[in-house]
């Protein structure tokens, strides 16, 4: 991983500074792990943008680390250890930042010391909410919380047996939309999690062209389960009354957006610091993907779906995300952007932080 980010951010300095040109582009979004793209559009004159899809990469010692499964916590001992892993990940970023560095220093660009002394100082936008992070974040003045980008997609038709549903309670089984063997061994636990309980499972396994990865573990699931391979997820989420998620970026906004509580066995990548937020929020509650059990998981469906808290903290995040603004109000801070190559600075919103309403949390 460490060589693909050198490799990524090389092909992007080698490529990206003749499209701008080409295509007449005025400004450019960028992200933030591959931070060669502020430094191009610096080069060429051009105002951007950074938006971080996932928990934002910007060193904060007084919260976990976004690529860390930690809980929040207000201590000496927890800045101490967020420092550290800090200090990792400059280690990790190293050769990304000396690729960058090289091209800054022909194009006669400062520096950088850290990754995020790349990203835009107009404005930074996250998918994530007020509500859906840990307290006490000390970002930079144009950074904004707006909510998911894309959770507002009306969910398109799709052939799904909607006949097996009967009226019960939903548990959704989501992992990954394209099929993993690695998730083989989980789907049987979920089964057997949920067997007995007066509820319909819906497990996507997902699926990848013909290959059959993944089908064989799901070939003989305990209790009524329906296994698919695609699902219509953003209409499966309106029945849902629990979903059971590796919690990937994309499929927690959904579920925020839908106000579905949430058990989380992430697996890697920012899955475990979405996790973290679920369970700090109080939206649902979170195990180990490589070591849980049936039992444990069937202890936490059990109580994420009995326990009204969850749903009204679910509810609660959904009301923060209708009211953060999304893919408009990102668009409104390109325009600003673009039109002032001034910052868009922070609205009250931004700053809010409602208490975790779960006692657990």
């Amino acid at each position: 991983m460490r060589e693909w980010f050198r490799w990524e951010s090389h092909a992007i300095l080698k490529l990206l500074p003749r499209i701008p040109s080409e295509l007449s582009v005025d400004c450019l979004i960028t992200g933030p792990v591959l931070a060669a793209g502020g430094s191009v559009a610096e080069k060429l004159g051009r105002p951007y943008l950074t938006v971080c899809t996932a928990p934002p990469l910007n060193e904060d010692i007084g919260l976990p680390p976004p690529f860390t499964s930690w809980n929040y916590a207000d201590s000496s001992l927890a800045r101490i250890r967020n420092r550290i892993e800090y200090v990792g990940w400059r280690w990790f970023s190293r050769p990304t930042r000396e690729v960058i560095n090289r091209y800054r220093k022909r194009c006669g660009l400062r520096r950088l010391a850290r990754l995020e002394d790349a990203y835009c100082p107009f404005t930074q936008i996250t998918q994530l909410l007020p509500q859906f992070d840990f307290p006490g974040s000390q970002m930079p003045p144009p950074f904004h919380y707006v909510g998911s980008l894309s959770a507002d997609r009306a969910a398109r038709p799709q052939a799904f047996p909607w006949e097996h549903l009967g009226g019960r309670p939903v548990i959704f089984a989501s992992l990954r939309t394209i099929a993993d063997t690695l998730n083989g061994p989980v789907y049987p636990k979920i089964a057997a999690a949920c067997e007995g309980l007066d509820a319909q499972l819906i497990l996507a396994r997902g699926k990848w062209d013909d290959e059959e990865c993944g089908r064989k573990s799901t070939d003989q699931l305990a209790g009524n389960s329906l296994a698919v391979d695609f699902s219509p997820q953003r209409a499966i989420l309106e029945w849902t009354a629990v979903i059971v998620t590796h919690a990937e970026i994309s499929t927690t906004l959904e579920v925020i957006r839908r106000a579905v509580p949430t058990v989380a066995l992430p697996r890697g990548a920012d899955q475990p610091a979405n996790a973290a937020r679920i369970l700090y929020s109080g939206a649902g509650l979170t195990e180990s993907f490589y070591r849980d059990s049936p039992h444990q998981v069937r202890k936490w469906v059990s109580q994420v779906l009995m326990d009204g808290l969850f749903r009204d903290r679910s509810q609660s995040l959904k009301r923060a995300m209708q009211r953060a603004g999304g893919a408009r109000r990102t668009a409104d801070s390109t325009e600003q952007v673009l039109i002032t190559h001034s910052p868009v600075t922070q609205s009250k919103s931004d700053s809010v932080m409602d208490a975790p309403a779960h006692p657990g949390a």
